[in-house]
């Protein structure tokens, strides 16, 4: 479960930085400054298949809490 929540973080920055148009990222120069916006969103897009690395044990219950999550980071917004 860690590792499926690390690449949705990652997915998440990469994306984010795309979007704000970000150019530092931890002090370093941002991906999408370093590879451009088009190898950044692709690779967090190519991040998402990660998601059924969650489901394999046959509990779909915790896929359900990750696309709320999912969603509401799309639109902003914190889960509590």
């Amino acid at each position: 479960m860690s590792v499926v929540t690390e690449y949705m973080h990652t997915a998440a920055l990469l994306h984010d930085d795309v979007v704000d148009t970000g150019t530092v990222r931890r002090g370093k120069p941002s991906a999408n400054v370093v590879f451009g916006n088009s190898v950044s969103v692709l690779v967090a897009t190519s991040s998402s298949p990660r998601l059924q690395l969650m489901t394999d044990d046959g509990d779909i219950d915790v896929l359900g809490i990750y696309a709320r999550t999912l969603v509401h980071l799309s639109e902003g917004r914190c889960s509590s």
